[in-house]
């Protein structure tokens, strides 16, 4: 972002009323001021705190629908195991003792166990000196050797995997670097990570690490099984870490079906997360508005009609919701900037507007948009009902609702053991349903 660009954004939502976006769709962060913004699923914290409680470590599975906010539940569950506030009062009840990720670790397709481990390390060791300081690896050898091993990897190429979030020390920033495979074996890669682990543990008396894995409800399926099988017993049955891994709904089923030595080493049920209901979201923007709200007499930017027509459309899904909100917020300023709030009308319009301008980007055909209207209507369905989108068998459908999918048209919304149930994306029903 350029320095334009960021004092235009700041200016826009302090014209507003409001010290930032009350409607930023980007997930939660691992930080005390993004706590306070999370609202409700409290069942699932209680559940997911039982799940990664003591020093032995595994696995805990959060599962649900893309956009129902598992990344920011996930992070404001670190945030409570880290539990700094508690640590700095001394508290003997509630200790800080959960080293967390800071970032989240993004699995990609065809990555190598060693470059996983590696991305691993380097985002624990940037989470380590983010809280306790950068000169904090030098303060013992195995924090020191964890350190240097990621510097090699880095100085020893320039084309290969990319570790996703580098410590902060040496030179190296948060972005993404391109690197060649490691050509250190796996097994002195674990040997140094195990060791990291370890004096993390014994030096700052934490109970365990943290580390979320997310992406793996973009992954295809196979992917995703491939790699926890191959990685099951080298990666995932380390001592003094607890591996959260994010995916799409029925992951734990399909563990059990297709991985079960994995689903073997998770710890009780999946933390599932269904979409929050309307009266939640809504708390969600409210609690959003009073926190950034810098004028007491400033209004919301969006009618609350607005958002309950995007909560119908979407399902729920409330990256969508805040996504489309700050979208017609931004056009609108563009063409009214003397206005603080956009009237219901012209939001809702505004809304559709986008909608149809996405499908026209996606130069459907006569036929694809029929089955995409079709599909609108019926609310949720499987590849087996094909016969009421006019296909007399089920491969044309699985291909049709495989590049819908792609197209980000369509939405897994349930998966059991035998069968997946899809819905139509919040454009696609602005288009065809809303009214």
């Amino acid at each position: 972002m350029s320095e334009v660009y960021s004092h235009d954004y700041e200016e826009l939502w302090e014209g507003s009323g409001f010290a930032r976006n009350p409607y930023d769709y980007r997930p939660l962060r691992v930080s005390a001021s993004d706590r306070e913004l999370f609202v409700g699923r409290k069942k699932e914290q209680e559940l997911f705190k039982i799940q990664t409680a003591g020093s032995v470590g595994g696995i805990v599975i959060v599962e649900g629908s893309i956009g129902v906010g598992k990344t920011s539940f996930v992070n404001a569950m670190l945030y409570d195991k880290w539990n700094p506030e508690n640590k700095k009062t001394k508290s003997s009840m509630k200790s800080y003792t959960y080293l967390p990720s800071i970032e989240t670790i993004e699995l990609s397709e065809n990555i190598e166990p060693s470059d996983f481990m590696l991305t691993v390390l380097s985002n624990c060791i940037f989470s380590l000196e983010k809280i306790h300081g950068e000169k904090i690896s030098d303060s013992d050898k195995n924090l020191k050797a964890g350190k240097e091993l990621i510097a090699s990897t880095v100085r020893s190429g320039i084309d290969g995997f990319s570790i996703s979030i580098l410590g902060s020390g040496g030179g190296v920033n948060k972005n993404k670097m391109a690197v060649q495979p490691a050509t250190i074996p796996l097994p002195t890669i674990m040997n140094i990570m195990d060791k990291w682990f370890d004096t993390v543990i014994k030096k700052f008396g934490y109970e365990a690490v943290l580390v979320p894995i997310n992406n793996l409800d973009v992954l295809s399926e196979q992917t995703v099984i491939n790699f926890l099988n191959s990685a099951r017993d080298t990666l995932l049955s380390r001592q003094h870490v607890w591996w959260i891994l994010i995916g799409g709904p029925g992951l734990f089923s399909t563990l059990e079906t297709k991985a079960r030595r994995v689903s073997e080493l998770v710890t009780g049920q999946p933390v599932t997360l269904e979409p929050m209901s309307l009266e939640d979201v809504l708390e969600v923007v409210n609690t959003r508005l009073e926190k950034f709200k810098t004028n007491e007499d400033a209004k919301p930017p969006i009618p609350q009609g607005t958002i309950e027509m995007l909560y119908q459309v979407s399902n729920g899904e409330i990256r969508y919701i805040f996504k489309r909100l700050s979208d017609i917020i931004y056009e609108f300023r563009a063409t009214f900037p003397s206005e603080r709030t956009i009237p219901e009308q012209i939001a809702k319009k505004s809304l559709h507007n986008l909608a149809e301008r996405k499908l026209d980007a996606l130069n459907l055909t006569v036929r694809e948009r029929e089955v995409l209207k079709q599909m609108s209507l019926e609310k949720s369905f499987r590849i087996r009902d094909y016969s009421k989108f006019g296909y007399n068998k089920p491969q044309p459908m699985q291909n049709i609702v495989s590049k819908f999918l792609r197209l980000g048209l369509l939405r897994r919304v349930e998966r059991s053991i035998r069968e997946v149930y899809y819905s139509a994306a919040g454009d696609v029903n602005l288009v065809f349903r809303a009214s």
